[in-house]
């Protein structure tokens, strides 16, 4: 997978009340918010004391704070990848791994509307391995014109497709390995549907620019790639943070610790992060 480009930072929207459900998007947002983001840190150890940071603990405590009440467009795409599995489509791994190809050097949003027209344009709604294998690549290009590089995208759904079917019997395979085999995955989207849409939890950590840029500005790593951030990661993280931590930095980067100018004076972890108030503001 190519390197991601830095996306327009959005502000940070406020989780809906409860009365404001009103998708199964939302819905499940919420229910994912519970599950990720109230996890009892201090019952956790990390892989590798001398690894991890003296103060990952109240670091990731304050961020589940900060996230438990501030959604980010990471939750809206997350909550999609998990509600494929009941919503009744027929091979929800395969629409899964979609979404995220559709995904890299593109906002969350617009590749959730790249989804919806191809969902539009799909017998049903479903998005599966025949629909893709049998649609002309030209309809596949003008339903995800939206994204960027979207021949380049429509080309790898396409050709998943025919290698889904032909070769996995229409199941797409839940081993980081043989997803990698895929044109168009790399390790950050191979891992994004090993953990998410299969729910393995010691799967790789899915590390983005954002998530990259927040563990280096906490000083966890210093690393020049997301990859070597994510092995870095790996070397400490405990395995039951290894699905939310990706949603608590990669929110946290969306709202607040954006690439030019952050947002330190409303960041939740200012007072823990070295980085506070020195990066510089673009001229």
């Amino acid at each position: 997978m190519e390197e991601e480009e830095e996306e327009e930072e959005a502000s940070a929207p406020k989780m809906p009340k409860a009365a404001d459900k009103g998708s199964s998007v939302l819905s499940e947002r919420d229910r994912l918010r519970e599950k990720n983001f109230s996890i009892d840190v201090d019952s956790l150890e990390p892989l590798d004391d001398s690894a991890a940071p003296d103060n990952w603990k109240e670091i990731v405590s304050k961020l589940q704070e900060y996230r438990y009440e501030n959604a980010a467009t990471v939750d809206d795409f997350h909550a999609f990848l998990v509600g494929l599995q009941s919503d009744g489509v027929s091979t929800p791994h395969f629409t899964a791994l979609v979404a995220c190809i559709l995904s890299v050097q593109c906002r969350d949003e617009v590749a959730l509307r790249a989804m919806q027209t191809l969902k539009d344009r799909s017998p049903g709604g479903d998005v599966n391995v025949d629909f893709i294998y049998e649609a002309p690549l030209d309809d596949i290009e003008d339903c995800v014109r939206q994204c960027n590089f979207y021949k380049t995208k429509a080309k790898h759904i396409k050709e998943c497709g025919r290698l889904i079917k032909e070769r996995y019997r229409s199941q797409v395979p839940s081993d980081a390995n043989s997803l990698k085999e895929l044109p168009g995955v790399g390790p950050k989207i191979a891992y994004l549907v090993q953990s998410v849409s299969f729910g393995q939890q010691d799967s790789g950590i899915v590390v983005d620019t954002h998530a990259h840029r927040v563990a280096n500005r906490l000083k966890w790593c210093n690393t020049k790639h997301a990859e070597q951030t994510r092995k870095a990661l790996e070397g400490w993280v405990p395995v039951d943070l290894r699905i939310p931590l990706p949603l608590l930095l990669i929110g946290l980067g969306q709202n607040i610790c954006v690439t030019r100018s952050p947002k330190c004076g409303e960041c939740p972890i200012s007072s823990l992060c070295p980085s506070a108030g020195k990066i510089s503001s673009p001229s």
